[in-house]
Parts: structure tokens; sequence; C-alpha cells
């Protein structure tokens, strides 16, 4: 049997296969950008071409973006708001050129399309070629320099061309508004009524209307003689957990406490931490900013939705927020609603933290 490797030699072969494994990480990273910016560049010029094609109005062309941007929402999920498409779009417009340009991520050239001087967006193309700034770094010094933007406006609060699909990007399910599973309660309920799990620790009594309910994975609730009766539901377990909230207290960029209503007449106070990110400590300048964005971004609305998850080891319920200040509809949030998680992610005010 062969004696064992050397110390020295056995380090050597760990350095070449990290080497390796490396680059090959940095060449799979560079190439699924390359494909991702040809793709938008790709769909910025589709739109471009029915649009000019057609000779639609702005309105038109506006409609369009949220027709379009509606569909792919369903079938693909978040990614392709209508602010995504016009920045796809604005991207085309600002290289329009046989072929996507390739040397740089579909975020930075993201940024660099907003430029409205042409000549400035090609000398900013350079330095960020030549000094490998990030499309955060690229942001600061078109901010620092004064350059002029192109800047989105809508239902939606102004957005900087910096925060929409800026990776690493948050998986989310949306869910659905006041879907619940049945609670196995040791302690019996009343005769024909049924314990509902509503999360957060907390059960509720209700009427059964059908037995079908009691073999159903999700049930809804229907009004019912001042009560509440449940019944089957075609929902699924990833619609759970969905609810309506005021905000009581932004305690940092990702925690706050609201009041929760969450239906059968129930409501809950918590504290939640948000899902999948990590804001910075709030004795920090950048952590004090964080908590500013939450706090604009939230006080316009009315409610907010609240998807909640489990809990964390300090007792905070994780959850994903979603909010939009011009709408009304709790179930047009829930489905259309700007994603804070994600946003504090894109404007660099959080990274990502799974725990």
């Amino acid at each position: 049997m062969p004696g064992a490797l050397k110390a020295s030699e056995y380090q050597t072969l760990l350095e070449q296969i990290d080497a390796i494994y490396t680059r090959a990480q940095k060449e799979s990273s560079r190439a699924l950008n390359l494909i991702v910016t040809r793709a938008y560049w790709e769909i910025g010029k589709r739109i471009v071409t029915v649009e000019q094609k057609n000779n639609l109005r702005a309105q038109y062309g506006e409609a369009l973006l949220a027709q379009i941007s509606q569909h792919l929402t369903q079938k693909y999920g978040d990614g392709f708001s209508a602010t995504n498409l016009r920045y796809m779009r604005r991207f085309y417009i600002a290289y329009p050129i046989q072929q996507a340009p390739a040397e740089l991520d579909w975020t930075r050239y993201q940024v660099l399309s907003t430029i409205e001087d042409k000549q400035e967006r090609q000398a900013y193309e350079r330095k960020t070629i030549k000094e490998d700034w990030s499309s955060r770094d690229l942001v600061e010094h078109l901010r620092a320099d004064g350059i002029k933007r192109v800047f989105f406006n809508g239902h939606r609060r102004q957005l900087s061309p910096d925060t929409n699909h800026l990776s690493p990007k948050l998986n989310v399910t949306r869910g659905t508004l006041y879907s619940y599973k049945l609670a196995q309660a040791l302690i019996p309920a009343d005769q024909g009524e049924v314990f509902v799990d509503c999360g957060f620790s907390m059960w509720r009594p209700a009427r059964v209307s059908s037995p079908a309910a009691l073999k159903s994975p999700v049930v809804e609730t229907v009004p019912a003689g001042g009560g509440f009766d449940i019944t089957a539901s075609r929902r699924t377990p990833k619609d759970l957990y969905v609810y309506k909230a005021l905000v009581v207290k932004v305690i940092d960029g990702d925690t706050l406490r609201a009041e929760i209503d969450l239906g059968l007449k129930a409501v809950t106070r918590q504290k939640l931490r948000l899902r999948g990110i990590d804001c910075p400590e709030l004795n920090t300048a950048k952590g004090r900013e964080a908590k500013a964005f939450v706090e604009a971004a939230l006080q316009p609305c009315d409610f907010i939705i609240v998807k909640s998850y489990w809990s964390d080891l300090h007792g905070r319920y994780l959850a994903d927020i979603f909010f939009s200040p011009a709408e009304q509809d709790p179930a047009k949030v829930t489905a259309e609603g700007e994603y804070l998680n994600q946003r504090l992610l894109d404007e660099g005010l959080a990274v990502r933290y799974e725990g």
C-alpha cells in the first residue's frame, strides 16, 4: 500500500482542487449572466418592435406592459413586473445593436441604460469595465457626479434603476389570503366544530359545512350565522398564513411589529423578522438607512400583507411582506404588491441570509 501524502503535497492538492472549482464557478456565473443579459435585451427589442410597428401611444404601450407583466408573473412568478419590463425596453433603446452587449452583467447594464446622454453612458461603461465596479459602485458614482438618468414612475414610488431583479433573488410564493389548515387538537371541539390553525400558534373554532372539509389539506372559511363555516378548498399548503396587517412599529431594517388580522374574528400582534435577508445593525449608518427606507416605504400604506413562516431562535416569526401605497384591495396587494424583502436586497440595504 503506498505511503500517505506529505502534508505539503496534500495542501497543494487541496489548493489545486479549490482553484479548479472556483474557476468553474466564476465561468458558470459569467455564462449565466451572459444568457440572462441577452434574454432581457431580446425581450426589450421585441417590446420596442411591437410598439413601433403598431404606432402605440404611450398610454397603450403602458397598458401592453401591464398585460404582459400579468401573464408572465402568473407563469414565472416575480421578476416580470411592469417596471422590470420598462428597464428591458430601455436596455434595448440604449444599446440598439445587432446583439446584446456582453462585457457586463444585467444589473450593471440596467443602471448604465438609464443614463440619458449616450457619450456619458459609454464613458461610464468603460469605467465600469476598467475598475470592475459593482452595480452599487456604479450607482454611487453616478449620484456623486450628478449624472442625469431616466427613472420610471407610476403607481409605485420612484425606483432607482438598480432596484429590480438584482442577484441574489429570493424565492417567494405569495399565497392566498385567509387559507387555513385543520389543527390536531387534544382538547375536543364542540359538536359540529373543529379547530382551525391560523398560524402564530393560534387556533380558532369553526363549524364544518361539509364532510369533505375534514379531508382537505387546506380549507377556506365562509361567514355563517354570526360565525364561520369551513369548506374544502383547491388551495395548497403554499397558500397558508397570508394575512392583512397594520404596521405598529418599524424596529430596524429587517424587523417590525405588526397587528395581524387572522380572520375568524382573531387578531394578534407579533414581532416579524423579514425572511431570507439580514440588514446591518442599527448602530451603523447603513442600518439606520435601511430602517428609514422601510419606514418611508410602508408609511403611505393603509395596510401591508404578511405571509408568515416558522419562528426563529428569538421567537420572531419569519415573514414575507408585500405592500402598495396606492392599492386598497388586499387580494391585489397579495398578488401584485411590491416585495419588501427583495427591495431591501436590491437597494443594497441587506444581504441574503439563510437561518
